[in-house]
């Protein structure tokens, strides 16, 4: 990816974030554009400012490779119509009403699926698959009777 100015890249993120622009407008995007998306910027609340700066200062930090990662899942994200783009901020934004160890706790059986091999997640998703074809009173008698088997009643 390249360098990009502080205040060009203030003024892309915002119109990025906000949903306005393509990514083809952005690498195309003029000093007119920049000032506009800048006015946009400033009237945003001082919340929202800082979160934008800080997720600045953290994209710095990616390497590369990791900023053109970055890059192909905007423009993915972008690609995807209103209604999948609002599900995926609530999704967020339920994430991050999660408390911290919840949050910990995920990450971590993320990781150890990541870690399975295909045939393991495949048996994996196929247990999933049929635990919600349950009903919510034979999920809750298979919760008692694998609780009690873990407790060696």
């Amino acid at each position: 990816m390249n360098h990009i100015p502080r205040r060009k890249f203030l003024g892309l993120l915002t119109g990025a974030v906000l949903g306005t622009m393509t990514l083809s407008s952005q690498a195309k995007a003029d000093d007119q554009d920049t000032a506009s998306l800048r006015k946009r910027f400033d009237s945003l609340p001082p919340e929202t400012r800082r979160e934008l700066l800080l997720r600045y200062e953290r994209i710095k930090t990616l390497s590369p490779e990791d900023r053109e990662r970055l890059k192909e899942i905007a423009s993915r994200i972008r690609a995807m119509p209103p209604e999948r783009r609002q599900a995926l901020r609530d999704g967020l934004k339920k994430w991050r009403s999660l408390p911290p160890a919840t949050r910990e706790r995920i990450r971590e059986r993320w990781q150890r699926y990541q870690s399975l091999t295909p045939e393991q997640r495949a048996r994996l998703r196929a247990k999933f698959e049929k635990w919600r074809q349950l009903t919510p009173a034979q999920r809750e008698r298979l919760r008692r009777a694998i609780n009690r088997r873990r407790q060696g009643n």
